[in-house]
């Protein structure tokens, strides 16, 4: 829960809901630097939040199918839904 405490990475959390994404498209998306992106997806990764493979020289980050719902996710205690824009 802690690694989900800040907005940013929820704004991260949500532009990966409709599926995988490089660290540059989730940057576009949520308006960042990516290496601020970057960052952040590397604390969700070790919290279990995210999963990753390379693509050559870039990472495809995802949310872990574990916790991920359709709409949000799914931490066993409690579930974080996103509203559609």
């Amino acid at each position: 829960m802690k690694v989900l405490s800040e907005a940013l990475r929820l704004r991260i959390v949500q532009a990966l809901i409709p599926g995988p994404c490089h660290v540059a498209e989730i940057a576009q998306q949520i308006g960042l630097a990516p290496a601020r992106v970057s960052h952040h997806l590397a604390r969700m990764r070790l919290a279990g939040v995210v999963e990753c493979t390379r693509e050559g020289r870039a990472i495809l980050y995802r949310l872990n199918p574990t916790i991920a719902l359709p709409d949000g996710l799914d931490l066993g205690c409690c579930q974080i839904l996103f509203r559609p824009k």
